[in-house]
């Protein structure tokens, strides 16, 4: 647990505690989200003999700092507390959200290792501070006025366990998920015709594990290309018919695909202009593209064999 309080004029007015092992994910691929679940302590101001003196809490901001791969901020919408205490102390459970990008967790994966996360929660929560006077009733209603205001910062500091961040975090902002693929056996005539197109899917599939997804698009670009005149030959070789005229669309047809996919890929269709840029695709870009490239190559591979039987 890691604890924090702030006060107001030499008071503690409240405390958030945070238990770094229930530090979550939650939105997979497409809306991935850092969930931080906080508990939050609100403790009424000491009354004076003239008034009864409260707090109303209004909202949370600030940011999640990620110390590790240079460290970067994560911000946090306003959460809005809303609550009014005069007396005593209460408790409110909190969750706060910090979308976090693909690439983000990307730049965390690969310099973590097998090590924790350390986070450091960087927060301001507004305040109100009210008075109630013994005579001062609109009707049977107390009145409340307004004394003073302000933001109080706390600051916490947490290491998410391994277990937690992998178990916990990762599958749930939809890292490290990976498609089995059950390629056709290739016969050997085959591999002079598409082995620089199978050559260059098996390079995205890797560049793709390594998380070099700009990379490993642009190898796609590169397997497809070459399939293109090959298809044609096929289609030659198996004469009229439903697979013969797919043979002869498919491969134009996917790499015009490819080309609407990936924009102006002008620069893109050679691997080495294309070292060195990133940020370009996420994760779910290039495994999108590359789940149909293999698809067509697998499909190629399998009437390459059919023209052989």
């Amino acid at each position: 647990m890691s604890a924090q309080t702030f006060s107001y004029s030499n008071q503690i007015i409240g405390s958030i505690d945070c238990d770094a092992t229930l530090v979550k994910g939650r939105g997979m691929a497409l809306a991935p989200r850092l969930l931080v679940p906080l508990t939050f302590e609100m403790i009424a101001l000491e009354s004076s003999p003239q008034a009864d003196v409260g707090l109303m809490f209004g909202n949370i901001t600030g940011r999640v700092v990620v110390d590790l791969a240079g460290g970067f901020p994560l911000n946090v919408e306003a959460y809005a507390l809303q609550r009014i205490i005069m007396k005593g102390a209460t408790k409110q459970h909190v969750e706060l959200e910090f979308p976090i990008s693909p690439f983000q967790v990307e730049a965390i994966e690969k310099v973590r290792g097998h090590s924790e996360v350390s986070l450091t929660l960087q927060l301001k929560v507004s305040y109100t501070v009210l008075s109630q006077g013994a005579a001062a009733k609109v009707g049977f209603l107390p009145f409340l006025a307004v004394v003073d205001a302000g933001v109080a910062p706390v600051f916490l500091n947490l290491k998410v366990p391994q277990s937690v961040w992998t178990t916990q975090v990762l599958p749930a902002v939809g890292h490290g998920q990976h498609l089995l693929f059950e390629l056709p056996a290739f016969p050997v005539s085959a591999l002079a015709s598409l082995g620089e197109a199978f050559a260059a899917a098996k390079r995205a599939q890797g560049m793709f594990d390594a998380g070099e997804y700009d990379l490993a698009v642009g190898l796609c670009r590169t397997a497809v290309q070459p399939l293109r005149n090959h298809l044609k030959k096929i289609k030659a070789e198996v004469g009229d018919g439903t697979a013969a005229d797919w043979a002869e669309k498919i491969g134009e047809a996917t790499f015009e695909w490819l080309t609407i996919v990936t924009g102006k890929t002008h620069g893109i269709g050679s691997v080495a202009a294309h070292e060195g840029s990133a940020g370009r695709f996420s994760r779910l870009d290039a495994q999108m593209i590359l789940t149909t490239t293999i698809a067509v190559l697998a499909y190629a591979a399998r009437l390459e064999r059919a023209t052989q039987s």
